[in-house]
């Protein structure tokens, strides 16, 4: 089983991981965009997202610029579906405080997350990949969206009860 961590500063959007004390990898979110880029094991990605009928992010290897992967979320649930060529994988929280989550294959084999906010720690029974990377980058996507859905409804409930 390998256990990686990972951790950012409480007012810093950069992540950066750990294996055995010794960095291996970072995901960076855009400050202005739910996009990111990220680097592990000296591979480098670009999670672009793309908006339409339904939220969906290209994953782009930023060496050859070809897309290795794309993510899918959900509607109403936090979920998503994460394809890499053939493969098909579902990520989605695993407790109701959202600070466990999941990637699952379709044989059950999963990558567990555990953290929130500063700091967390991933196992797996794989080293670490591009899907340490993405299963970050779709809980910072949905840790994001609940913010701006707060920094947009709040005030309005605010004016409501006044």
């Amino acid at each position: 089983m390998k256990n990686i961590s990972w951790k950012k500063g409480f007012f810093k959007c950069a992540f950066n991981i750990f294996s055995e004390g010794q960095k291996i990898g970072e995901l960076k979110p855009s400050k202005l965009t739910l996009s990111a880029t990220g680097k592990i094991d000296q591979e480098r990605y670009r999670f672009r997202v793309r908006e339409g009928m339904t939220n969906r992010v290209e994953i782009i290897d930023m060496d050859t610029q070809e897309q290795v992967g794309k993510i899918r979320f959900g509607h109403w649930l936090p979920k998503a579906t994460i394809q890499f060529r053939e493969e098909t994988y579902t990520w989605k929280f695993s407790n109701l405080w959202e600070t466990q989550w999941k990637i699952t294959d379709t044989d059950q084999n999963a990558v567990n997350y555990k953290g929130w906010a500063c700091a967390g720690s991933i196992s797996s029974e794989a080293p670490a990949s591009l899907l340490t990377l993405t299963g970050l980058f779709i809980s910072n996507y949905y840790w994001q969206m609940a913010a701006i859905y707060v920094a947009i409804f709040l005030p309005a409930l605010t004016l409501a009860w006044v």
